[in-house]
């Protein structure tokens, strides 16, 4: 690898629940040292579910580090004693109250990798059922169902707004999951 930096200290500043804070000296391909700040965090899954009747579903959440209540698809950290694909069931019964038959990972990425190591896994949900929502604690989330033109509207507007929802949607649009 032509550029790769080595690691010549490493602190973990701050453990947590969802991540941890880690803080590397480098030296740099020149010979400089530099630090770098990662956020090492566990992963997530996010879940593209799409009804029999064409919809998608979406959740309305407040997210407190940007002070508001966004759209998003379902999604949730990595359980470290489950697989993607069980963490993904797990999160659309406990988050929307439903579950699926048909299950498809389709995309893995990186979310931020200029500071964190977060890796995402992206599932499409189909054949769902509803069933009972199962919330968290903190958890307070309003489940939509919502059409393929509406969704495409709402990101037009500028309604949907976080990164893992935009590609999720458009995975369902560039391979004509959803039909308008």
């Amino acid at each position: 690898m032509k550029y790769k930096e080595e690691i010549i200290k490493s602190e973990t500043i701050y453990k947590g629940r969802i991540f941890d804070v880690i803080v590397d000296d480098v030296k740099l391909p020149d010979g400089k040292i530099a630090k770098r700040e990662i956020v090492d965090h566990w992963g997530a899954v996010t879940i593209i579910a799409v009804t029999n009747d064409n919809k998608v579903i979406l959740v309305k959440q407040y997210r407190h580090p940007v002070k508001k209540e966004l759209y998003e698809l379902p999604a949730g950290k990595l359980d470290l004693n489950l697989d993607p694909l069980s963490t993904a069931k797990q999160e659309l019964r406990e988050e929307t109250g439903y579950e699926a038959k048909e299950w498809k990972e389709v995309i893995q990425c990186y979310t931020t990798p200029g500071f964190s190591n977060e890796r995402m896994h992206f599932f499409v949900a189909k054949d769902l059922t509803k069933t009972k929502q199962n919330l968290d604690h903190d958890e307070f989330i309003d489940v939509l169902e919502v059409d393929s033109r509406s969704v495409i509207e709402m990101i037009k507007e500028g309604k949907i707004e976080d990164v893992k929802s935009l590609l999720g949607i458009y995975y369902l649009l560039i391979n004509n999951i959803i039909v308008f």
